[in-house]
């Protein structure tokens, strides 16, 4: 029978969410065992380094909703993390009187939501819009920005690894399967592991990975 080798967490993916999940459970859990599997020969090489990285304000989305909450709270998140960030912020537009009603009641949904900062842009801003786009009225939201995505992955992992995480990169899960004593097994080459608590974190690849269970 093959032997098992245990560890109490097991990350699949090595994207920004999955290196993010291995720093907390790090913190959290400074003495247990974590390893992180990434399919890809670099970290991020997939859906995270094909990210705009924008930090969107919250403005577009329902009240309440998920989308909503987890922007803004993850907002928050980045900006008090290690992450270079560009404060670039951003106008929206309304280019007709038809678009005005449209952008009014975006203003709204902004306030709404708490979205920090958004205001109308002054008659100065509208000026050094219109000498690019035809502007009749505009939102600035100076709150939306964009993370530095390389060198966030750079950091996560030197983090991760300093706390004692096991990165293993160019390793893909095979044969992941949920025993009777609820516990996860799955292969990498021709190890076996066996961990309390499983993390798909593999983007495009999650699916697969849940269809093996």
């Amino acid at each position: 029978m093959t032997d098992k080798t245990f560890v109490q967490f097991t990350i699949i993916g090595g994207g920004i969410i999955g290196l993010s999940i291995a720093k907390i459970l790090s913190q959290k859990y400074p003495h247990s065992e974590i390893a992180l599997f990434e399919k890809s020969p670099f970290l991020g090489d997939e859906t995270s380094g094909r990210n705009s990285g924008v930090l969107h304000s919250g403005i577009y989305y329902p009240h309440n909703s998920l989308k909503h909450i987890l922007t803004i709270e993850g907002h928050h998140l980045w900006k008090n993390s290690n992450a270079k960030i560009k404060k670039i912020g951003k106008f929206i537009f309304a280019q007709s009187k038809d678009e005005i009603e449209a952008i009014d009641k975006l203003y709204e949904n902004g306030i709404k939501n708490c979205v920090p900062k958004i205001k109308w842009a002054n008659d100065q801003e509208l000026k050094a819009l219109n000498s690019d786009v035809r502007a009749l009225k505009a939102i600035s939201s100076p709150w939306t920005s964009i993370i530095d995505v390389p060198d966030v992955i750079k950091t996560l992992s030197y983090e991760c690894e300093k706390s004692g995480v096991m990165i293993q990169k160019g390793q893909e899960i095979i044969n992941l399967s949920k025993s009777a004593s609820g516990h996860y097994e799955y292969m990498v080459g021709k190890d076996v592991f066996k961990t309390e608590v499983l993390f798909n974190c593999a983007g495009l690849g999650g699916v697969n990975l849940r269809k093996m269970l």
